[in-house]
């Protein structure tokens, strides 16, 4: 078993290309990835170094650890047993708020998948004391073990991850696993600790605060603690480490950054500062305008569209603004990744609006369903309905479709009148939902098998039919690779280009709000947020970009104020009023809450 380390995942890359077809010629060989990004850039990489990607299974971390259940399974098996409890039923009353059961069980799922990546002896300890929530646990224990120790019978590849939970991590062990791990830096630096962190150590701890605490790499120390924790789990454990880290000597802004990072110090000197670009814009669609103008200038000087890439907390709120300015008709396309379904399929979106009939008869108008009904014209034969007065007088040439239109009417008014009031398993809804889209449409969503004995309402229902219409993403239509690639941030999407540009900072980090329901007890070890993740992609962003790295952001925005900080505390030369770096603010003048030192208006 080994762990190759390294900044650039195509270093990684080589590494597993070099080892993915050592073994015997007929095994089979899984690689598990953080995101399906990921499965593209192998399956094209380890064709181009070894003239074959065949025989490999690309899976995503759920798939797997079969053990591993989905929010939506774990939130309706939760459900299922909310009447055993007095505790639940005195917070559920009065019985008329059907949603409340179903907003508590997504919370307890969401609570009990984060413990899943907490440390096991803590949450083990929790899990003796008596309760109501440690019962609910010790019961989806049941349903789904963890750790999910579990044998596997092919030759497994665990790549891209920047942090892989202790439990996970163990169950990858068992089975032999071989780990190519993103790591910011190559030397340990699992003592940093970031500016809060220190606070609180000098208070409690004053007399064990060292030289070594107090002068981190300021990066690294804030914006990895996610790597860092990875980095002692595996020190723990005493895996063997390979080095893969790439030594960068580029003296541009961009360059002495990544190089510093990777050395774990502050000792270059940049000599050309237009690689870190900032831009802040008032509209969304001004955003993706100003986007566009720079990546027409990258396009003239020579960059490949498939090496710029465009970056969002969520993707999907810029999607219209994409397709509208990206449509190709300029030589410019984009393809955007990470879409949920009921933005750009057909079928999630005629769900939607088939489940809100008969409160909204937009479904009517709906291409599939009229391609499926004969290709009536709805609107002209409900006019038609609403013109009868007294005697009905139809006209003979529209009987036929008129007869098509009223039996749809009804079969709808059938189907859906009493929807508010059913009550059915959780398989009986998937089954209800399949059987609506396969009556109306012609065709099914995805479903997946639903355990559950007890009925559930419509209110709690609602959450299958969101996971129908968004469960999964998909990327929008594209017709060729040499398109520009937009996608969410998120864990693994990130990979090697000459641009990065990033729009929508302004909140991002994301942070979760942590739930009442929280043990405290798990309070004191290490638990990653949402917030861990998105420093640490930032810091992969940071390092994955080879050219240039384009960020839009409010001049408020807390990453940009700390990347900033870090700027001109670490690259302004001493006693000199010229700083050796700057950052350029793009098509608007700089912001006032910034160093001024630090822009440059073009």
């Amino acid at each position: 078993m080994s762990v190759y380390l390294s900044q650039n995942l195509e270093k990684l890359a080589d590494a597993l290309a070099e080892q993915i077809y050592a073994g015997a010629p007929f095994a089979r060989r899984q690689i598990v990835v953080p995101h399906h990004g990921l499965k593209f850039f192998l399956m094209e990489w380890i064709a181009r170094k070894r003239h074959v990607a065949a025989g490999l299974e690309i899976l995503s971390l759920p798939e797997a650890l079969p053990d591993y259940p989905s929010a939506l399974e774990l939130s309706l098996f939760i459900e299922q047993h909310f009447d055993r409890y007095e505790e639940v039923q005195a917070y559920l009353t009065p019985p008329g708020e059907k949603r409340k059961r179903a907003q508590l069980a997504d919370r307890l799922s969401q609570l009990f998948l984060q413990m899943r990546s907490a440390e096991i002896s803590r949450v083990q300890e929790w899990a003796k004391k008596r309760g109501w929530e440690q019962e609910l646990w010790r019961l989806s224990l049941k349903r789904w073990p963890w750790p999910p120790i579990k044998k596997a019978d092919a030759q497994l590849f665990v790549f891209g991850f920047t942090f892989l939970p202790p439990a996970v991590l163990d169950a990858f062990c068992v089975q032999n696993a071989t780990f190519f791990l993103f790591s910011p830096s190559r030397f340990f630096w699992g003592d940093y600790y970031s500016d809060k962190e220190r606070l609180a150590l000098m208070r409690r701890e004053p007399d064990l605060f060292d030289a070594a605490v107090r002068a981190p790499h300021p990066l690294l120390a804030n914006l990895g603690r996610l790597c860092r924790q990875m980095q002692r789990t595996l020190d723990e454990k005493g895996l063997d480490t390979e080095d893969l880290h790439e030594e960068i000597e580029s003296k541009t802004l961009l360059g002495c950054v990544q190089g510093d990072i990777v050395r774990a110090e502050i000792n270059a000197a940049p000599e050309e500062n237009e690689t870190i670009l900032l831009f802040t814009a008032p509209t969304k669609m001004r955003e993706v305008e100003c986007v566009k103008e720079k990546i027409a200038q990258l396009l003239e000087e020579g960059v490949a569209p498939e090496e710029i890439c465009i970056f969002a907390p969520n993707i999907s709120d810029y999607y219209p603004y994409i397709r509208a300015l990206f449509d190709g008709s300029d030589g410019i396309d984009a393809a955007v990744f990470d879409l949920p379904m009921s933005q750009i399929d057909p079928l999630a979106q005629g769900f939607a609006q088939l489940l809100e009939f008969p409160e909204k008869r937009t479904v009517l108008s709906h291409p599939l369903l009229v391609e499926k009904w004969g290709g009536l014209d709805f609107p002209k034969e409900e006019e038609i309905l609403l013109s009868l007065s007294g005697e009905p007088l139809i006209p003979m040439t529209e009987l036929e479709n008129f007869d098509a239109y009223y039996r749809l009417i009804s079969s709808l008014k059938r189907d859906l009148s009493d929807l508010h009031e059913k009550q059915l398993t959780p398989a009986g809804w998937m089954a209800f939902f399949k059987e609506l889209m396969e009556t109306y449409f012609g065709t099914s969503l995805h479903t997946i098998p639903l355990e559950g004995e007890h009925p559930i309402s419509y209110e709690s229902a609602e959450r299958i039919a969101r996971w129908l219409q968004s469960g999964r993403t998909q990327a929008s239509p594209f017709s060729h690779m040499q398109m520009i690639r937009c996608a969410s941030l998120r864990s693994g999407a990130v990979t090697p280009c000459e641009a990065i540009i990033l729009l929508g900072m302004d909140a991002f980090p994301r942070v979760q709000e942590r739930s009442s329901l929280f043990p405290k007890e798990l309070e004191e070890g290490f638990l990653p947020t949402t917030a861990d993740e998105d420093r640490a992609l930032f810091l992969q962003l940071l390092l994955s970009a080879r050219r240039q790295l384009i960020i839009s952001a409010p001049e408020d925005a807390l990453i940009v104020q700390e990347l900033a900080s870090f700027l001109t505390r670490s690259y302004t030369a001493p006693k000199r009023k010229a700083p050796r770096h700057c950052l350029q603010c793009l098509f608007l003048p700089a912001p006032r809450l910034l160093p001024p030192h630090l822009f440059t208006q073009i």
